[in-house]
C-alpha cells in the first residue's frame, strides 16, 4: 500500500468554529492490484508525513488523478494545511 493523499470522512461545517470538521483518514493504493481505500490515521502516525501528504496530488499520476475524481475522492491540499494541522495538534487558540 502507497499513501497517496488526505480526504477527510463525513466532513462538515462548523458554524460556530468557522472550520471544517471530520475524520482525517489517508487515502492508499495497493501496489499489487491498484484498489484505493481510505484508513484511519492513528495517534502513533508521524504528523509531519501526514503533512507531506498534501503536497501529493499535484505529483500524481493523471490516471490516478482520474480515477480519484470518477470516485468522488477529492485530496487534500495546501489550502488544507491549516485544517489538518489544527485537526492533529489540537486548537491552539482555545484556552479551555
Amino acid at each position: 500500500m502507497r499513501p497517496v493523499g488526505l480526504v477527510f470522512k463525513d466532513a462538515s461545517y462548523n458554524a460556530y468554529t468557522d472550520s471544517i470538521i471530520g475524520e482525517l483518514m489517508v487515502v492508499h493504493i495497493c501496489l499489487g492490484c491498484g484498489k484505493i481505500s481510505g484508513n484511519r490515521i492513528a495517534g502513533d502516525d508521524n504528523p509531519y508525513s501526514i503533512i507531506g501528504l498534501l503536497e501529493t496530488p499535484s505529483a500524481l499520476p493523471g490516471e490516478l488523478t482520474a480515477r480519484l475524481k470518477y470516485q468522488g475522492i477529492v485530496l487534500l491540499s495546501r489550502n488544507d494545511e491549516q485544517t489538518v494541522r489544527r485537526i492533529l495538534y489540537g486548537n491552539p487558540g482555545c484556552a479551555g
